[in-house]
């Protein structure tokens, strides 16, 4: 009997221990489910952050830029002009010619707005390379900063077209 007693006592000390194992194991399972929610979570918010992400491009950003602060107040309306921002033929002369300014350096250097003179007269720093003139936009208020970031951006990002 005190046999019997012993071994229901000892299957009495059992069941807590099982419990707690049970528990513990559910408590495991419940992190690795948190922490797959976290993971899914996390995936999903750098899907948001890449396309929130997406870089300028000529077309859509830098056009309209050049259309409401150049083409507008008559400075780079003349297609024929190398210096013309005409939305036809604007991308080729900026993205290909050398700055007249200092010939040594592009209009617009893909992946370098530092070595891209078309920004440093946009900066207001052309004459610091060696460049002349009056920054740009002649005759008006410079961009904003949120204007000049967009044209940075979009040459960092290697200036694409579209």
């Amino acid at each position: 009997m005190l046999l019997l007693v012993a071994l229901l006592g000892c299957g009495d000390k059992d069941p807590p221990q099982d419990s707690a194992i049970v528990e513990a194991d559910a408590d495991m399972d419940a992190d690795s489910d948190t922490d797959s929610d976290a993971d899914a979570d996390t995936d999903a918010d750098s899907d948001a952050d890449s396309d929130a992400d997406t870089d300028p491009t000529y077309d859509a950003d830098i056009v309209p830029l050049f259309e409401a602060n150049c083409t507008d107040y008559g400075c780079h309306l003349n297609r024929e002009s190398i210096n013309s921002l005409d939305a036809t033929v604007a991308y080729g002369f900026l993205t290909t010619e050398m700055s007249e300014d200092i010939p040594s350096m592009p209009k617009v250097d893909p992946g370098d707005p530092e070595n891209s003179y078309l920004f440093l007269k946009l900066e207001g720093t052309h004459v610091d390379a060696g460049g002349a003139g009056a920054r740009m936009p002649k005759g008006q208020d410079p961009l904003s900063a949120e204007e000049l970031a967009l044209v940075e951006a979009w040459i960092d990002a290697g200036a694409p077209e579209n």
